[in-house]
């Protein structure tokens, strides 16, 4: 149970409003809220549009005087409703009111003396007791109290006593920012001493005018805000929002949920929510944030406000799985590799199945020590013996983790169970991707051919593996091979596919093969104008393709605008036809320069041809 107490130094800054959408965002993910209105001078949730006709229920002002009555403390269950529900996500809005609305609310409220409840009535021990009640016997996730404003003892039980979280809500000007300073320095001093609850603080602009700030008198006095009450950045800033809706209680994020005071509810529900050390779901969120950019994670936080989340989320979630494998990532975002095996090795031991974790394991193994490489390719192995399909992000990693280790066999890996459990879309990401180098394409080639050979093949299946093979045969080297692949596909001069012509007279003109002029020319007769052209790899083959078909005028023109187009705008990987594999920029232009020598009459032999002579 978390409990978030709504704040506000002055009224009329929309600090129930905000409450309420809160607390309906929350619900539509599936939590259980109780809604506590402890504004027991001016109660007003229950008028919100909640989905429940509004019964005869007493509240706050009857549990407190029945305890005085009979110095025992009452029931909870018969001080609450469901207010909403939400069936689809299992979540709900509870509500505990302020008291029974009627002739005599005015007159029990005023017979409770505060400090007498607390001096000689064991008032804290009431809401203590009160605090259990909705833990033990309502069990909510969440339980937000909407406060009363300015100095008073209810608003110290509501902002020091029961809360883990405040949310400060306020209109930036020079009352709420004096009001707020006296707040902040109270929970602040409660932070010192032992044994008390140490609230953290959400800072919310709220009813915020949405207007143009051309003189910047708004961004001023948020920074005397923020610098002033020490807070590094807003958990949400509410607009002014001009609406009748308003008038009559709507709850935006229900009625109206793709408004702009919707999104920023929400903006404000997720902020409560990732502080939330109990709700998994917003802790993983918050450690996925952190591992990502740390130790900000969206949210302006110090490394050692990270730790203090940490010890939070690890005393409450300590023994989920889930939980943990995302703190090893933070704590290798923030270099401490050694934590992160520990928290890695567990989970595994414990059974975690996503092979995340193995990965992350055999990468930190992987840059080690020397001798745990060994320890290393047996967790990689545990990923590629799966009987299982993986992601294929999952799988590449694998798969570049496992070439770092030099004694890696393409067939290794082509021939193990997490590529035979890939779809053939995967595999074809996958051969694209692993066009970097003679040895990935190998692992490239082998891989398709093992897909080649499955049974129940599409048409276009087939088509596309073959394609993609025969780009990999061809950047080894292995032209007779592409050659007849090319065949027996029926591929000729006819064809329509401009990337299968292009790709099998390349492979016959580096042969010798005198069929290639034929399938150059359908390559250009396929292409688009050279105006309608900015794709690098396909104005380097048109080039090719114009410079082989006897075009040399048109083959400058094309190399010319390939230089200008690579040079103009920074790609960090091209397929180039000259080197055929994915190479980096400055490789790119350098095989430009090397085409353009070809052109103009020296004698060049591609790179690829140049590795496989070298090979054999």
């Amino acid at each position: 149970m978390h409990v978030v107490t709504f704040y506000s130094f002055k009224g009329g800054v929309g600090r129930s409003m905000a409450l309420v959408n809160v607390a309906a965002e929350l619900a539509k993910l599936g939590r259980k809220v109780l809604i506590v209105d402890f504004d027991l001078e001016a109660p007003g949730l229950r008028s919100f549009n909640f989905q429940s006709v509004v019964p005869t229920c007493p509240g706050i002002v009857e549990y407190v005087s029945t305890y005085i009555e009979t110095q025992v403390a009452p029931d909870v269950q018969n001080y609450v409703y469901q207010a909403h529900s939400f069936p689809e996500t299992d979540g709900s809005i509870w509500l505990m009111p302020a008291g029974l609305e009627d002739s005599g609310y005015e007159q029990r409220f005023a017979s409770i003396n505060w400090e007498t409840l607390y001096a000689e009535r064991d008032g804290y021990l009431l809401m203590e007791d009160l605090r259990s009640q909705w833990e033990l016997t309502l069990r909510p996730d969440y339980v937000l109290i909407d406060s009363r404003t300015g100095f008073t003892d209810v608003a110290g039980i509501c902002t020091r006593q029961l809360p883990n979280a405040v949310c400060l809500v306020f209109t930036p000007n020079q009352q709420n920012l004096f009001g707020l300073k006296e707040i902040c320095a109270g929970i602040e001093r409660q932070r010192q001493t032992p044994g008390l609850r140490h609230p953290r603080i959400h800072f919310v602009a709220s009813n915020v005018p949405n207007l143009d700030d051309e003189n910047e008198v708004l961004s001023r006095t948020l920074e005397e805000f923020r610098k002033d009450l020490n807070y590094a950045k807003l958990a949400a800033t509410i607009h002014h929002y001009n609406s009748l809706a308003l008038v009559d209680q709507s709850i935006f994020v229900l009625d109206h949920p793709k408004s702009q005071l919707s999104r920023q509810y929400g903006h404000l529900a997720t902020a409560i929510a990732r502080s939330n050390p109990e709700d998994k779901r917003s802790a993983i969120s918050f450690l996925q944030a952190v591992s990502r950019d740390y130790p900000e994670g969206r949210e302006g936080l110090r490394a050692s406000d990270v730790e203090v989340r940490i010890e939070e989320i690890l005393s409450c979630l300590g023994e989920d799985n889930e939980v943990l494998f995302w703190l090893s990532r933070v704590y290798r975002s923030a270099g401490k590799w050694d934590v992160s095996r520990v928290l890695l090795e567990r989970v595994i031991s414990n059974g975690y199945p996503d092979v995340r974790a193995r990965l992350d394991l055999a990468r930190i193994k992987m840059h080690g020590r020397w001798d745990e490489r060994d320890g290393a390719i047996t967790d990689l192995a545990s990923v590629f013996d799966r009987s299982e399909s993986i992601k294929v992000s999952d799988l590449l990693f694998a798969i570049q983790l496992r070439l770092e280790d030099g004694r890696v066999e393409s067939r290794e890996i082509s021939s193990s169970n997490a590529i035979n459990f890939s779809s053939i879309e995967d595999i074809r990401y996958l051969a694209s991707e692993l066009n970097k180098d003679r040895k990935t394409l190998s692992i490239s080639k082998e891989i398709l051919e093992v897909a080649l050979r499955r049974d129940g093949l599409s048409d276009d299946e087939r088509h596309n593996l073959t394609h993609a093979l025969a780009i990999a045969l061809i950047g080894l080297g292995e032209l007779a091979s592409a050659i007849k692949l090319f065949e027996e596909a029926g591929v000729d001069a006819s064809t329509r596919e401009i990337t299968d012509a292009f790709n099998f007279a390349v492979a016959l003109f580096w042969h010798g093969d005198s069929r290639n002029t034929a399938l150059f020319k359908r390559t250009i007769e396929l292409a688009p104008s050279i105006d309608e052209m900015s794709d690098l790899n396909r104005l380097q083959c048109l080039a090719f393709s114009n410079w082989a078909a006897g075009n040399t005028a048109a083959a400058h023109q094309y190399l010319t605008k390939a230089n200008f187009v690579a040079r103009t705008k920074f790609h960090p990987f091209i397929f180039s036809c000259w080197s055929y594999r994915d190479v980096q920029w400055a490789n790119y232009i350098r095989d430009l320069d090397d085409l353009n020598d070809l052109f103009l009459g020296e004698n060049k032999t591609p790179p690829f041809l140049i590795a496989q002579k070298n090979t054999t």
